[in-house]
């Protein structure tokens, strides 16, 4: 548990601004489990549970939520979360059953309609996250989100050196060790989870996951998947074709990293992805992790 704060009301005054207020919190790993003031003296603290992930944190906190404990009171009072399929606070409920807050959202996250007691007091909304009324943002751990803007403020970092070093393993392989500029696939940074917020979601403000990966299964799955992640040579180079059909220059660099590589495993390729990439190896390292992406992430 580790915790921080954070000025969140700052007002003017002839000379300057000053700090009319202050929120410091309390997380468990990456999660606000608390609230305090400047005193340190709590004013909310959190229940949380597994998120859509399955685990407490795998999903950023998404439909993790269970309660909401309003300590500013001598009497504790207690107000339960409710969430949709992708993990939008849409109601909460008081201990005795009465309706709290409500919410109802655009794809976006804009607020279309809320009521309730709680229903401003309670900043966890939409996909679970932080709602930030001074700035109209939601809270994503690595950015901020605009809803009105339907992006995100600021570029995506990957690619930068200090950044690529923490970045989940869930997202493609090209995007974490590879920087190659704004036209390379014409990726765009701003863009939030594909303009697709229905069937998509952002964990961290990193990459688009599907809010339900088992939504569209595979109609033909392999009936003898390779174990353990490893592969074979002819695995690796069906791939390349795959990928690359015409294609020759990068075929052919695509067929030398599985020459190099094939009948082994995904972590012998990862490693050797990462060697090429430290050497500036150009088109193989491309293949190398596109290839990477597609045998092992499935991506």
């Amino acid at each position: 548990t580790n915790s921080g704060y954070i000025p969140v009301n700052l007002k003017f005054t002839t000379g300057g601004w000053n700090l009319a207020g202050e929120t410091r919190y309390i997380y468990d790993g990456m999660t606000v489990v608390q609230e305090r003031d400047q005193n340190n003296v709590p004013l909310v603290t959190y229940t949380r549970g597994n998120d859509l992930n399955g685990s407490l944190q795998g999903a950023g906190g998404i439909g993790g939520l269970l309660a909401r404990t309003d300590q500013t009171a001598s009497t504790p009072s207690h107000a339960y979360y409710h969430a949709d399929g992708n993990g939008n606070i849409t109601a909460m409920v008081s201990f005795q059953q009465n309706l709290v807050a409500k919410y109802l959202y655009d794809p976006y996250g804009n607020i279309l309609a809320k009521s309730g007691l709680l229903a401003d007091a309670n900043v966890y909304r939409f996909s679970s996250k932080e709602w930030h009324a001074a700035s109209a943002f939601y809270y994503y751990w690595y950015r901020f989100f605009s809803p009105n803007l339907q992006r995100w403020p600021n570029r995506d970092p990957f690619g930068k050196l200090g950044f690529e070093s923490i970045r989940s393993t869930a997202v493609p392989l090209w995007k974490r060790m590879f920087y190659p500029g704004d036209s390379f696939l014409e990726i765009n940074r701003y863009k939030f989870v594909d303009n697709s917020p229905v069937d998509q979601m952002d964990y961290f403000g990193l990459t688009a996951r599907p809010t339900n990966p088992n939504r569209n299964p595979d109609p033909n799955p392999d009936p003898n998947p390779s174990p353990c992640g490893d592969f074979t040579n002819k695995t690796c180079t069906d791939a390349c074709k795959s990928i690359y059909g015409t294609n020759n220059k990068m075929l052919q660099a695509c067929i030398t990293v599985c020459k190099t590589v094939g009948g082994k495993s995904c972590r012998s390729l990862f490693a050797y992805c990462e060697h090429l990439m430290r050497h500036g190896a150009g088109n193989p390292a491309k293949a190398c992790m596109t290839v990477y992406d597609e045998l092992c992430l499935g991506e």
